[in-house]
């Protein structure tokens, strides 16, 4: 996998339950039954701020999330990943998890999905002279990797 910084590597479960209820109310029922059928667990595993990477934080980025989805099966339903990312409410890289492959995407304004790679060979390199910057770099670099959504 990319490297995160040792003080930024956080390994903490988020409960599916927990989650949906901060959910925004217009999701339907449906797209709630589609979470739970798609998604085994959903796990933080970085936490990147200027405490934890000694990049300092802008305005507009304060702190971005490396959030690992453990999915049932390799498809799933782009508007669920969506609403988890509208249910965080903060800047997140996802890296969707299925065998032995990962899935990166984010979304900012819109979905963008990397392609399907061994942790190995994940595309991310955190680089940036602020929160921000390293943010865009993210986003460019699974943007480069994959369909907009």
């Amino acid at each position: 996998m990319f490297e995160v910084p040792k003080k930024a590597k956080r390994k903490v479960r988020i409960a599916k339950v927990i989650l949906m209820k901060h959910w925004p109310k217009e999701v339907s029922a449906h797209l709630k039954d589609v979470f739970n059928a798609e998604v085994d667990r959903v796990v933080l595993k970085g936490e990147l701020t200027k405490r934890t990477t000694g990049l300092p934080a802008t305005e507009n980025v304060h702190t971005i999330y490396i959030v690992q989805v453990e999915l049932n099966g390799r498809e799933f339903n782009r508007e669920m990943l969506l609403s988890v990312s509208r249910a965080l409410d903060a800047h997140v890289l996802f890296l969707l998890h299925y065998g032995e492959m990962y899935l990166p995407a984010v979304v900012d304004e819109v979905l963008y999905v990397g392609q399907w790679t061994e942790e190995d060979r994940l595309p991310i390199q955190l680089e940036g002279d602020n929160l921000e910057s390293l943010w865009r770099h993210m986003v460019e670099q699974v943007r480069g990797n994959g369909p907009r959504e």
